[in-house]
């Protein structure tokens, strides 16, 4: 009945001494207030029997002042406890979901999407803090607190202090009845929420699209009724509440009266002074303070718990990328670059995207892969990058089964560039850096030379500090591809994979890419995927695939003799383009 999950337990190892502290602080502040009631109902005894000296009164007041002085610092104590406890928690599951999403690869977009992603990481774990730092602490010292002031209340007033435990424990279950339905619906209320936002994400990204074609009202009128849908869930969350807030509440005032009702018949009765009848009704008003408090945490842990399903969800999700033991192929470990035997890969059930295949790329040349959109060119790059793992054959690096490899360790010495290359926002020194850190300045230039892009960055006031604005918004689309491949190239990799690296970029642009990429094959092994056929006919190797199968391989020449599908392809981009002369791909 009570917000306890296992799960959720678990995650707060971490935070667990935190959470035990605050309970201490908690059971400390509330001896005070014990004290301090002692301090009052003497008091108040003294001066109903006429016997209070201003002496006493000042020594007193002293007491009282130091008491409340320390339970300043206790308030304060308990705070940053709060504090330290929801820190902890929050770079504890950042990372763990970081951790995920880098074991998951690029999977993670296909698996629950970016938006979910970041509204686990973000907003469920923001809504996860208050279950930790606030909830748990009241938790334990609501189970607590009753029985210690039940057995400071018992000597003097049995009846009193029996009536308001008894309360005290039967508020807590009615409590989590209404809980029990309010949790309910926090899934819908959750569901509701991701829904809003990835909506409302695609609508800031394609605000432009909806102008365009004159759909921006009809979004507006979308997007607003999924926000009344959700304001429409999270009232009937916040009416059950405050349902449930009415009907405890009825319960504490009707269990405090009575108390109240029994500590003054026996002081009339003469079984206590008036100093002592003082103090026990101040006890009894404090008995369901910690009741209340763990109320107050209730709607927030709920959420909680609701926006930890999403953070459980992201966790639990498996890579397809496999850890088996370290294998050498033939006992020979030579650098032979990359070999796939009878590949297989699948998205899903019913998504076959390759079929059976074989091919090889060797150390020092240029492999080519072309083909119709669609055939599965750019799946083969995932695949040697080992962001998926082939579901059938085996993809070997350098003699060795891909799968036996750390992904990091692959990722050192094979680089990819892709149709559009990520460019972070920031300074170019900031993603030039991001490939190797200790860069010189005159590395960074000489990387830029070979991609003819240092001529605009010393055109630039401030030069590589120049800030490129979100995602590189003050660069051209070319300007951006440029950029991430002179950061490639300072990765210095054994292995380049350009996947349709030319494919969104300016004539001009791609005539300097295309020139990048002649360079770098003089001294790197490259796997070129290309729409442009003519800028691959120097190639070592041309595989053409279609429908997830390789259909022919070899040189441009061999396979222009063969008259089959790579033929038909580049006579039919012949006749549309004319023959591409200037960018094609040199390699001397």
């Amino acid at each position: 009945m009570l917000l306890i999950n296992r799960k959720l337990i678990e995650l707060a190892k971490p935070s667990a001494k935190w959470i035990f502290a605050m309970v201490f602080v908690k059971l400390a502040l509330l001896f005070t207030v014990m004290y301090i009631f002692g301090i009052t109902g003497k008091v108040q005894g003294l001066l109903y029997t006429q016997e209070l000296t201003p002496q006493l009164l000042f020594n007193a007041i002293i007491v009282m002042s130091l008491i409340a002085l320390v339970r300043f610092i206790g308030n304060l104590i308990d705070g940053e406890l709060a504090y330290k406890c929801s820190a902890d928690l929050r770079i504890d599951l950042r990372h763990k979901i970081y951790k995920k999403m880098l074991e998951l690869g690029i999977g993670y977009s296909e698996s629950m999407g970016t938006t979910n992603a970041v509204t686990a990481s973000v907003d469920g774990i923001e809504a996860l803090e208050t279950y930790f730092s606030k909830y748990l602490p009241a938790l334990i010292y609501c189970f607590i607190a009753p029985f210690v002031l039940f057995f400071r209340m018992t000597g003097s007033a049995p009846e009193a202090a029996w009536v308001l435990l008894v309360a005290s424990l039967i508020v807590l279950p009615i409590n989590q009845l209404f809980r029990k339905v309010v949790r309910l619906l926090k899934g819908e209320y959750w569901s509701k929420f991701n829904n809003l936002n990835t909506y409302y994400y695609d609508s800031l990204e394609g605000l432009n699209t909806f102008v365009l074609y004159d759909s921006d009202e009809k979004r507006r009128e979308d997007l607003s009724k999924k926000c009344w849908d959700f304001r429409n869930v999270t009232m009937r969350v916040l009416r059950l509440n405050f349902n449930s807030v009415i009907i405890s509440e009825m319960i504490i005032y009707i269990s405090s009266a009575i108390a109240i009702v029994f500590i003054s018949q026996n002081f009339v009765a003469g079984g206590f002074g008036f100093g002592r009848a003082i103090f026990l009704l101040l006890l009894a008003d404090t008995f369901f303070a910690p009741v209340r408090d763990l109320m107050s945490t209730g709607h927030s842990a709920m959420n909680g718990v609701a926006a930890a399903e999403n953070v459980f969800g992201l966790l639990k999700l498996k890579s397809d990328r496999e850890n088996l033991a370290q294998v050498d192929v033939d006992g020979t470990s030579q650098k032979s670059g990359f070999v796939l035997n009878q590949v297989g890969f699948q998205y899903g059930q019913d998504r076959q995207i390759l079929k059976n295949i074989s091919m090889k790329v060797e150390r020092g040349k240029v492999t080519a892969i072309v083909g119709q959109s669609g055939c599965g060119k750019s799946t083969i790059a995932n695949l040697l990058m080992r962001f998926y793992d082939a579901n059938s054959g085996t993809v070997y690096l350098d003699g060795q089964d891909i799968k036996t490899q750390d992904p990091q360790q692959i990722h050192k010495k094979v680089c990819i560039v892709p149709q559009n290359t990520y460019i972070f926002t920031g300074t170019i020194l900031d993603n030039l850096k991001m490939a190797k850190t200790d860069a010189t300045v005159e590395e960074m230039m000489k990387a830029l030379d070979m991609v003819n892009l240092s001529s605009f960055v010393k055109q630039q006031p401030e030069g590589l500090d120049t800030n490129i604005g979100e995602r590189g918004g003050k660069l051209s689309g070319g300007q951006k591809q440029k950029l991430g491949i002179a950061r490639a190239i300072l990765m210095d990799a054994d292995i380049y994979i350009f996947d349709e690296a030319t494919s969104n970029v300016d004539v001009e642009s791609e005539d300097d890419i295309w020139e990048c990429i002649g360079k770098l094959a003089r001294n790197n092994t490259l796997v070129v995927i290309s729409h442009r056929l003519s800028t691959i006919r120097k190639a070592d190797c041309i595989y053409v695939m279609d429908k997830g199968e390789i259909k022919e391989s070899g040189s441009h020449n061999s396979l222009m003799k063969k008259r089959g599908l790579y033929s038909y392809m580049v006579t039919e981009q012949e006749s549309l383009e004319g023959l591409f002369e200037g960018g094609e791909l040199c390699v001397s």
